[in-house]
């Protein structure tokens, strides 16, 4: 079984990948585009893990993300109550996980 690990649209994007329950490769995206702290979608990340695994998207059975909405959820709402512009912010990074299936669909894997 493939599964390929993401940790996206915040601090330290990264991504990993683990076929048949062994860690095969991880990496951060600061590792490919230099920015301290990346965030965003790790595609770079992504890439290398699966090129280090030799599998194809398409091979990749399962895609765990790293979030848990419920973690912190006071401090969460005591933060959005004094910083609503970046709350906004926040939520549509939220948004963005429901179209991370399209995102992994251009993740280019030639190699």
């Amino acid at each position: 079984m493939n599964i390929l690990g993401i940790n996206a649209y915040h601090g330290d994007a990264s991504a990993a990948i683990v076929v048949d329950g062994q860690l095969v490769a991880a990496a951060e995206e600061e590792r490919s585009n230099r920015i301290e702290h990346a965030a965003g979608f790790p595609a770079h990340a992504a890439r290398y893990c699966l090129k280090v695994a030799g599998i194809r998207p398409h091979e990749v059975e399962h895609v765990a993300i790293a979030r848990d909405p419920e973690a912190r959820i006071w401090r969460k709402a005591l933060y959005a109550l004094r910083m609503p512009r970046l709350t906004l912010d926040r939520l549509s990074a939220h948004a963005k996980f429901a179209n991370l299936k399209e995102e992994l669909s251009h993740t280019d894997t030639s190699y």
